[in-house]
């Protein structure tokens, strides 16, 4: 199976807006992609059938703000590889940083690293890969198709999609909750709050910027307080 393009559906969950990234070699969004072969040191999966499938590498830039707690000065670096039962997705960030703090992240890095790990580290041509910075956030997935509509009867494939629907139905619900519930404990932590990128506010995020506004300036009183019982 080959990847012609990917489209990105990206959404904010406190503000319910939604931007779409096109992944093409041809694409205004895309600012590096390669593809490398089976079986390559750059694959996802080395395991089962996957092996034998290419990946797929791109590079965007962050265009859109999404997380609260995130700035915009960040690069997406993607990687997908599939065959015909099986997805495996790597997603991961990368935040902009000055010549300065390059040269001492990579100091660093060379005195934890051996010589081979240094050698893979610069695998990428230098000249197209264009990610730069430090590495802020990284997820992914690897999923395997568990009902296949060709091998199983007529009836039964309807009959497992539907259970799983019912199964989870108020899936997303949890997991908006769950979502929210570890952005209050970043803000417990005392993780910076990141407002919309000035001119790109909406009604929903002034809304919450009003509503979070007193919550703030509670927690600002507190940290006072906490600092001055402690000195």
């Amino acid at each position: 199976d080959e990847i012609e393009a990917v489209v990105l559906e990206v959404s904010n969950t406190p503000w319910n807006e939604m931007s779409i990234y096109v992944l093409h070699p041809d694409s205004v969004d895309t600012t590096f992609s390669q593809v490398y072969p089976p079986n390559s040191t750059k694959s996802l999966a080395k395991d089962g059938n996957i092996q034998q499938s290419n990946t797929y590498h791109y590079q965007c830039e962050k265009k859109f703000h999404v997380s609260p707690f995130m700035t915009m000065d960040h690069d997406y670096d993607w990687k997908f590889q599939l065959d015909k039962d099986r997805i495996v997705v790597q997603a991961q960030m990368y935040k902009h940083t000055t010549e300065e703090e390059e040269k001492e992240e990579e100091v660093d890095t060379n005195q934890l690293l051996g010589e081979d790990e240094k050698k893979d580290s610069h695998d990428d041509d230098p000249k197209t890969n264009k990610h730069k910075g430090t590495l802020y956030f990284t997820a992914g997935f690897d999923i395997h198709r568990a009902i296949n509509p060709k091998t199983q009867s007529y009836y039964y494939y309807p009959l497992q999609l539907s259970k799983i629907i019912l199964r989870y139905p108020i899936y997303c619900f949890v997991i908006q909750i769950w979502i929210h519930y570890e952005a209050f404990k970043l803000l417990l932590k005392g993780i910076q709050f990141i407002p919309h990128p000035e001119g790109s506010e909406t009604g929903a995020s002034k809304a919450i910027a009003v509503v979070m506004g007193p919550v703030f300036v509670v927690m600002d009183m507190m940290s006072d307080l906490f600092v001055r019982l402690k000195n």
